[in-house]
């Protein structure tokens, strides 16, 4: 009697054109199995015959264009067989299942060849209508399969993505096809794809996998300009780096914590794996490149692989000198050549990256001159003049490491002088007060690390385990007066070659430094041969100053 009172409503309705008499139909259609319930709880003989009802309402909302029935028809569905898991279910994973994905078809083939028929545009509801049918499919089977003796959480996040993929192939034929549905059934599958990995995969393939899908991600939105593929592209971009940052921290970077045998130098997969990830952004780069930025998302995006990059550029061979060097030294003694190795890498890839983007820096010094400089100081104030000279002293005094590896240090050498230069040039360019300061402070700076490379050097070419705290100390008394007075000297030719008041300032101040140093400090550990000597040096670089500075004066007067 339910039944015939639902089929006379039915008929009713499309007799009067009416869709609240379909309303009441189906209101009707849903509550009848509850009312004639005889307590049994026979999910079978429920679920045919909600699909039989669903079945005859779609046929109604196809006819019709009353969408609103078959979203009504959606959420009373989805009441019954979420009430039946959450309370009734226990063990029929093959039932649930089955019945799961019959009604996921049902309701995905309404909304997918209503729309295409009646070739109408995406609507907000039918976008929610879709991606709530893939979600209830999705959580469903979860669910059903979750005391399952076999791990199937991969594959069932799986099917959802080769569904929409059936489905996107049968829709794409017809070229009436709004392209935001084409393109909401692809996000669907890479969203699916993309739980799947993490779900069934582990380590290092997934951050593979999610590197790959930022690709194709980030040309599917050049393509079709499609906010929804940015927003997708960010989320798997941020769960790259993620996963990757979750890869690196195992024994590949706190190796101290495991005794395993070290992993092969290059072909490891930690290193593959960052590889695959840099790769990921140049390729999304270059698509970039090729495309017209002229929007700020697309300029923001830009930066953002470009920013990838050069981190990338930075972090892969950083991490795996470390864990190299680490794993391989010796534990007590190789810390301090492995510091070595990591601040010569760094000043080299400081130095190459400025040389590379030297255009760039030009038109924005102001954005990187105060990162390069802090760069400069702590390279000379931590890493010169605080952790070399101690190892230094461990390779040429105690004998830890063989003395040839001390001169490594030199590596770095060429990428500071080229910072150094680009720096001072921006610096004798400006005029205003902060550039004055900086030009100090590098010269400042210039002065520290040749004073120590002076010492460095003496040590490598003359230094042994006998002589070597007389060595340093016949430098410290004799060789920085000299040293500093040929520097100062030369500012004071550079500024006058460059007729720049700035540099001829510093010059004086350092030699006022080099003659209260000498005269307060040095001429009283010297014996009498040396006072002579230095005495005789330093004379010879006054004169030479009263010299040009009387050249000043002349020049100014003529001009």
């Amino acid at each position: 009697m339910l039944i015939l009172t639902t089929v006379a409503c039915v008929v009713l309705s499309l007799f009067y054109d009416r869709k609240e008499l379909a309303l009441f139909a189906l209101s009707g259609g849903f509550i009848a199995p509850f009312m004639v319930s005889t307590g049994n709880g026979n999910y079978i003989i429920l679920f045919c015959y909600i699909l039989l009802l669903n079945s005859g309402m779609l046929w109604l909302v196809f006819r019709k264009n009353w969408d609103i029935i078959g979203q009504v028809a959606f959420g009373c569905t989805q009441l019954i067989v979420w009430g039946w898991l959450l309370h009734s279910f226990t063990d029929e994973f093959v039932g649930g299942f089955v019945f799961l994905l019959l009604f996921f078809i049902q309701f995905h083939t309404l909304a997918l060849a209503g729309h295409v028929v009646r070739n109408t545009k995406m609507t907000v509801a039918q976008t929610i209508f879709i991606l709530c049918n893939n979600l209830s499919l999705f959580g469903g089977c979860l669910y059903v399969f979750r005391h399952y003796p076999v791990d199937l959480n991969g594959l069932l996040t799986i099917l959802p993505a080769l569904l929409n993929a059936v489905a996107l192939v049968l829709v794409f034929r017809n070229r009436r096809t709004d392209p935001s549905l084409l393109y909401l059934l692809i996000a669907c599958i890479l969203t699916f794809i993309t739980l799947a990995v993490p779900i069934q995969l582990k380590g290092n393939v997934i951050t593979l996998f999610w590197s790959a899908e930022v690709v194709i991600l980030l040309f599917l939105w050049l393509r079709s300009k499609k906010a929804l593929f940015r927003v997708a592209m960010y989320s798997v971009l941020g769960l790259v780096v993620v996963s990757y940052l979750m890869d690196i921290t195992g024994d590949y970077a706190f190796y101290f914590w495991y005794s395993d045998p070290a992993l092969p130098v290059i072909l490891n997969k930690y290193f593959i794996t960052g590889v695959g990830l840099l790769a990921a952004f140049c390729v999304g780069y270059y698509l970039l490149k090729r495309q017209p930025c002229e929007q700020a998302d697309c300029k923001r995006v830009l930066r953002i692989f470009s920013a990838g990059i050069f981190s990338m550029a930075f972090i892969l061979p950083f991490n795996e000198i470390n864990y190299q060097l680490c794993m391989r030294l010796p534990e007590d003694t190789g810390v301090a050549f492995e510091y070595i190795a990591l601040w010569n890498f760094t000043a080299v890839y400081a130095g190459s990256i400025l040389f590379l983007k030297r255009k760039a820096f030009r038109k924005n010094y102001q954005t990187y001159f105060v990162l390069l400089f802090a760069f400069v100081t702590i390279y000379t104030l931590f890493y010169l003049w605080g952790i070399l000279p101690t190892t230094r002293y461990d390779i040429y005094l105690l004998h830890y490491l063989p003395t040839s590896w001390f001169w490594i240090h030199l590596i770095s050498l060429p990428a500071i002088a080229y910072l150094f230069y680009v720096m001072g040039r921006i610096c004798l360019k400006k005029k205003e007060t902060v550039y004055n300061r900086y030009l100090l402070g590098l010269v400042i700076l210039a002065v520290i690390i040749g004073t120590l490379e002076t010492e460095n050097l003496v040590i490598m070419v003359a230094g042994n385990a006998d002589n070597y705290e007389d060595l340093l100390h016949a430098v410290s008394t004799f060789g920085y007066p000299i040293l500093w007075g040929i520097l100062a000297m030369g500012l004071m030719l550079a500024g006058l070659k460059k007729k720049d008041i700035r540099l001829r300032k510093i010059a004086l101040f350092f030699f006022g430094f080099i003659i209260c140093k000498f005269y307060l400090y040095d001429v009283w550990r010297m014996s009498q041969g040396g006072r002579i000597v230095s005495f005789v040096v330093l004379g010879l670089i006054l004169l030479t100053v009263s010299f040009m500075q009387e050249r000043i004066k002349k020049l100014m007067k003529e001009e």
